[in-house]
């Protein structure tokens, strides 16, 4: 009966207390970076101007409609979507890229190549 008793203190304990400590603050972090291609281009390709630009219609330079995946959840963390590298932001990611470097877009490796020149200056 005790042994019952004791679980069922420890288990309302439990209860209280994980909650509690759950709750934390605002993430450490201060933007999303965004690498990518067309999914999750934020206007990068646009502003390139190679003349791979979205249809019209679309979303601020944007591929889509609406906001893609990265910008509601830079939404849902900092409040604002992402914003393209070239005009200020995080997202490096631009419509067209590919793995492979056999364009004049940047592909993976030359984004992250930019992300690392911008945080080098201080960025």
């Amino acid at each position: 009966m005790i042994g019952r008793v004791a679980a069922l203190l420890c288990a309302a304990a439990m209860t209280v207390a994980v909650p509690a400590t759950a709750q934390t603050s605002a993430p450490p972090f201060s933007s999303l970076t965004v690498f990518g291609d067309s999914l999750v281009d934020a206007g990068n390709i646009r502003k390139l101007g190679l003349g791979a630009d979205p249809a019209l219609g679309y979303v601020d330079g944007r591929f889509t409609n609406g906001y893609d995946y990265t910008d509601l959840l830079s939404l849902a963390m900092y409040g604002t979507p992402t914003v393209a590298s070239l005009n200020g932001g995080s997202n490096f990611a631009y419509g067209g890229a590919r793995a492979t470097p056999t364009t004049p877009i940047p592909d993976a490796l030359e984004q992250v190549a930019l992300y690392k020149a911008v945080i080098d200056k201080g960025g």
